[in-house]
């Protein structure tokens, strides 16, 4: 398994969808496990936030992943304040005094069709409950320009990690939401905030795991991000190597170890 996960990146600040309890009704869309099995073929693990699996002892079980339900995300949804007032096939809202159909804009990098996939499964499910989405694919470096100035609706992202302990202020800091930072979803809890900059200095192991489980549920109950899996992969070395072994590391391996098998003659 590497260490990275994907998720469904949400921009908190989009007039869709600044309502937590839309971007819960949003995660009920996403059937996760349908997802691994035709769009990884079984390849990944279902994750419920930014800390890898294996990292038990920081990674919070107690948390339960949002299911797929269509009642529960239109019960959300119709909390939320949004219904189909106009009899069209569109779900909508007073949104600052003015009739708003739910109708947005899913933004992937036309690179990838996996990405492009997970979209497109995301749509056909929106679409059975009253919601309207854009799957719009584009290039790589156009993508990624929206995703840093928060120019998107929803979007996909993988982020890369390691062994080591994580950092998240780059990642979900509010003050990363501008400049150089990587908080694409505008994402911005005072709470959180205390957690990460704590989590960066603290040495006690247990403290920091602590810390880490109650990030998760942070994270849970805003939904800044709908978390798919973490990515796992078959890798095959040939029998002529010794010292060959997987690794969570990319790309899998570490090469630098593998060593040519030395041959064994026999004596006549």
């Amino acid at each position: 398994m590497m260490y990275a996960y994907i998720h469904i990146a949400l921009n908190v600040k989009s007039p869709f969808l600044a309502d937590k309890l839309t971007r819960q009704a949003l995660a009920h869309l996403v059937d996760v496990d349908k997802m691994i099995q035709t769009v990884k073929y079984g390849q990944a693990e279902k994750v419920i936030g930014p800390v890898h699996p294996s990292k038990k002892k920081d990674y919070n079980t107690s948390i339960v992943p949002y299911n797929y339900n269509l009642d529960e995300a239109k019960a959300l949804l119709e909390k939320a304040g949004w219904r189909n007032t106009n009899g069209d096939e569109t779900l909508d809202k007073m949104i600052e005094g003015k009739r708003t159909e739910f109708a947005f804009d899913f933004i992937v990098n036309a690179e990838s069709d996996e990405r492009k996939s997970i979209a497109l499964l995301f749509q056909a499910e929106a679409k059975k409950i009253g919601i309207k989405v854009n799957v719009l694919p584009i290039d790589w470096a156009v993508f990624l320009e929206r995703c840093k100035n928060h120019k998107f609706d929803l979007s996909i992202v993988l982020w890369v990690g390691g062994p080591t302990p994580d950092d998240y202020k780059q990642n979900y800091h509010s003050a990363s939401a501008t400049g150089e930072g990587s908080n694409y979803y505008n994402f911005s809890n005072a709470e959180a905030d205390s957690l990460i900059i704590a989590i960066r200095s603290e040495i006690e192991e247990e403290k920091r795991s602590e810390m880490y489980k109650r990030l998760q549920e942070i994270f849970h109950e805003e939904v800044p991000m709908i978390y798919l899996w973490a990515p796992t992969e078959r890798i095959a070395i040939s029998k002529k190597f010794d010292n060959a072994y997987p690794s969570t590391m990319r790309p899998g391996y570490w090469a630098p170890g593998f060593k040519m098998k030395t041959a064994v003659s026999s004596s006549q």
